[in-house]
């Protein structure tokens, strides 16, 4: 059997990826959640991790109203880092 060789070099590992690109990074995650009154609550969260706060947070019992929410916080950054 031949062993591939290391083509690649050295490359980075996911914590200096990740520092390097912090000022650009953002975590989105969309869940849901049942209560127990067997009502499925869905939430959308958005973080920046380069000033480790919640840009946005919805939660709502239909989705499809907050289908504007990714677009209007990009845009909100766009428009904050441009001025």
């Amino acid at each position: 059997m031949v062993k591939p060789r290391n083509s690649r070099g050295k490359s980075t590992t996911w914590l200096p990826f990740l520092r390097n690109h912090l000022d650009v990074s953002w975590a989105i995650d969309f869940f849901s959640v049942n209560t127990i009154w067997f009502a499925t609550l869905y939430i959308l969260i958005v973080l920046d991790h380069s000033r480790r706060q919640v840009v946005d947070l919805a939660i709502t019992r239909n989705p499809a109203i907050r289908t504007d929410t990714v677009p209007d916080v990009v845009h909100d950054l766009q428009s904050s880092t441009t001025t």
